[in-house]
């Protein structure tokens, strides 16, 4: 999914999420429902009352097109910056493996009390999803931690 439909001004990982939902054409109670939360969960998160949990983030990722990396940078997605690179064409996105990256990865970071920032959280995630689609296909602990004690 292009950024670029989105306004360039979202700061933060709300508003992105709201812009999101609006240009699909879906109202708070419609939203809520496909990704599978409750309304007013998906309220703090686009007040940015409260911070996503990694079972929302595979709920969004499973249930929608959205570019995740957008989402929680603000920056275009790996993804596109490809398809711009080579003439439009798209991958399709293993939304199972980006999943189970994202939960490994939350899972590790709960377990050694680390937090990463939005940014850096991403980047990692896109990192691991670029070297499991290249090997394994699998998010694996080993792996996850290897690329964490880098990034942590």
């Amino acid at each position: 999914m292009s950024s670029k439909k989105y306004q360039d001004s979202e700061d933060t990982f709300g508003s992105r999420l709201r812009s999101f939902r609006k240009s699909m054409g879906k109202n708070v109670t419609e939203f809520s429902k496909l990704i599978g939360i409750s309304q007013a969960s998906l309220s703090d998160i686009e007040n940015n009352k409260t911070k996503t949990s990694s079972e929302t983030l595979s709920k969004l990722i499973w249930n929608t097109d959205i570019d995740i990396k957008w989402l929680l940078t603000g920056l275009p997605g790996k993804l596109e910056e490809e398809a711009t690179v080579f003439g439009g064409g798209r991958s399709p996105l293993d939304s199972d493996l980006l999943r189970g990256i994202i939960e490994v990865l939350e899972d590790m970071l709960a377990e050694k009390h680390l937090e990463l920032t939005p940014a850096k959280k991403a980047e990692l995630i896109s990192l691991l999803y670029d070297h499991l689609s290249e090997t394994t296909r699998k998010a694996d602990k080993e792996t996850v931690a290897r690329f964490l004690s880098l990034a942590a």
